[in-house]
């Protein structure tokens, strides 16, 4: 797992892949983030006013998905 020096908060992106066509997540590319959440590990995400409306707003189409 390579770690990239991304992180805010407290979280750190730990990996990065393109999966390329048809695979486990989806028919099409999709990229596969792994986070290191840090502080936030223990806590719930409904604790945190606005966590969704961030969330959505960063990966705007994820509210399309079932």
């Amino acid at each position: 797992m390579k770690t990239h020096n991304v992180s805010a908060h407290g979280i750190v992106v730990r990996d990065i892949r393109v999966l390329y066509g048809p695979n486990l997540y989806a028919y099409m590319p999709v990229l596969q983030i792994k986070l290191d959440i840090g502080p936030y590990e223990e806590q719930p995400g409904n604790n945190s006013p606005g966590v969704v409306e961030r969330r959505l707003a960063w990966l705007p189409g994820v509210h399309k998905h079932e």
